[in-house]
């Protein structure tokens, strides 16, 4: 009897497993589930989200986007989704902001953080910061196209740029290029100053229509196209959809259009919306009503808003607010409570314990336990007990062995693992500040930090070095190959 190798396709196969394995590997923590989402800390990360279209992600933390200003020769972060293949997974922000994030292509279409999105998708809870987008046609900051996804409490500021030109519809948005087939922008907002060449440009979108809605929204960037330019929305198309409520615009507009609506197809429906008619420039609009910037900042103009749950406004000093963007309340923690300072052994297999110190002005069983977050890992267990006393020093890092203080806390168990796995790549002796979040009861955002001293050295793991060098080359595909070749030998 003779030893034989089964090879029949095993190249293709191995081509196929080799190259996708890498493509599909996740170098954070996480499954990628709704129980456990991947966890994004990087900008690397960011782009990661591209392997996996139907993933669920959070943020773990703001990121640092800057250096996408020299990715791909100068094109910058590679969209998340093309008209090919939509992005239909979840990106939960959880407050946190992408700063600096760059885009140049100028010669391709549906161009933002997520080029397309297609139904099912849902982004929120996330701010842009500083973007520089810069496209052909449908273009925006967050989403380029919406094709019947929902994005919510999400904000953009920076330079959006669409290259088209001419009596053509570009789509070019702050926020948002197109949001068509049922697509939802709600309470969002954008400051980034819009330009286009072309038809079809808006503060916030440039396009809503097909079933979309906009609702409880604001922009106050400048905007520049050639027709069908509006403050908030540049087409606003009807009988298929083209709804706008409760949302209003400042900037200046530029260009054939409106104050708050450029244009309607067929008569897109605005109600109880308004644009400034001093910074605009502009006394008219296809939609909306156009005040002076005084009576902007009263909150008589604004009828129908609700002013207690979703918008706030400080008389006669600025424009509406939206509540959910209101800076988190600051709480102490307490990382490891009776422990100073606060080591971290990046080998254990335990927990980490931390506790939210209760006060006498802060009532801890508020806190929606499913909402907390540390380095954007949810604990394994919380209960209340009074363990700690808030250190008295403003000093993030400074700590303290002082025991109970009469009031009661929430304590919190993490795996020990799962933190490591977050904060990535760390040498002994690092001292690092942990972030906590959460919601309360009434979804005001709390957020606290506190230091740890790292106790040995930690590397990521990358899942696509399959030879374990720490370096991803074709000697990953050798080893890869070999090893599946020699389980796939059959002796007959």
């Amino acid at each position: 009897m003779r030893s034989k190798s089964i090879l029949v396709s095993a190249m293709a196969v191995l081509v196929v497993l080799g190259l996708c394995g890498s493509a599909w590997a996740f170098s954070g923590i996480g499954s990628g589930t709704e129980p456990e989402p991947y966890v994004i800390t990087t900008v690397q990360q960011l782009q990661e989200m591209q392997d996996k279209l139907s993933a669920y992600y959070v943020l773990g933390g703001d990121i640092d986007a800057s250096a996408t200003s020299s990715w791909n020769g100068g094109e910058g972060f590679e969209p998340v989704g093309n008209i090919t293949t939509g992005f239909t997974g979840t990106l939960d922000g959880l407050g946190h902001i992408i700063t600096g994030l760059f885009i140049h292509k100028p010669s391709t279409d549906f161009v933002a953080l997520f080029g397309l999105l297609r139904e099912s998708a849902e982004i929120g809870n996330v701010g842009l910061a500083d973007a520089e987008i810069t496209g052909y046609s449908d273009v925006g900051t967050l989403v380029g196209y919406s094709g019947g996804a929902k994005i919510s409490h999400c904000w953009s500021s920076g330079n959006v740029t669409g290259i088209e030109s001419g009596s053509v519809n570009s789509r070019v948005g702050g926020l948002v290029g197109r949001s068509s087939e049922d697509s939802s922008i709600l309470q969002c907002y954008s400051i980034a100053d819009v330009t286009s060449g072309a038809w079809q440009v808006g503060g916030l979108s440039g396009y809503n229509g097909h079933g979309s809605v906009i609702i409880d929204c604001y922009s106050t960037g400048n905007v520049k196209g050639y027709h069908k330019v509006g403050g908030l929305v540049g087409d606003n198309c009807y009988p298929e959809g083209g709804y706008v409520k409760r949302c209003y615009s400042t900037g200046r507009v530029t260009g054939g259009g409106g104050g708050l609506i450029g244009y309607n197809f067929n008569g897109g429906v605005t109600y109880d919306s308004y644009w400034d008619i001093n910074t605009s420039g502009r006394t008219s609009s296809k939609g909306g009503i156009g005040k002076t910037t005084a009576k902007m900042m009263r909150q008589a103009t604004f009828v129908s808003w609700d002013f207690v749950e979703v918008w706030d406004i400080i008389e006669n000093e600025t424009y509406p607010f939206l509540r959910p963007f209101l800076k988190p309340i600051p709480v102490t923690i307490d990382i490891k409570p009776g422990s100073c300072p606060n080591p971290l052994n990046v080998k254990s297999r335990g927990v980490l314990p931390v506790a939210v110190l209760g006060s006498e002005d802060f009532d801890v069983s508020s806190i929606d336990a499913a909402s907390i977050r540390l380095a954007g890992v949810a604990p394994i267990r919380s209960s209340f007990e009074d363990v700690a006393t808030p250190v008295s020093d403003s000093n993030e890092c400074e700590c303290s062995t002082e025991g109970p203080d009469g009031f009661l806390d929430l304590t919190l168990k993490f795996e020990t693992q799962r933190i490591v796995e977050a904060i990535g790549e760390v040498d002994h002796g690092d001292e690092l500040v942990l972030e906590l979040t959460a919601v309360l009861s009434d979804e005001t955002r709390i957020e606290g930090s506190d230091c740890v001293i790292i106790r040995g050295k930690h590397k990521p793991l990358n899942k696509a070095d399959f030879n374990g060098d720490g370096i991803v080359d074709m000697a990953d595909f050798a080893a890869f190959a070999g090893n599946w070749l020699q389980s796939s030998i059959v002796e007959y």
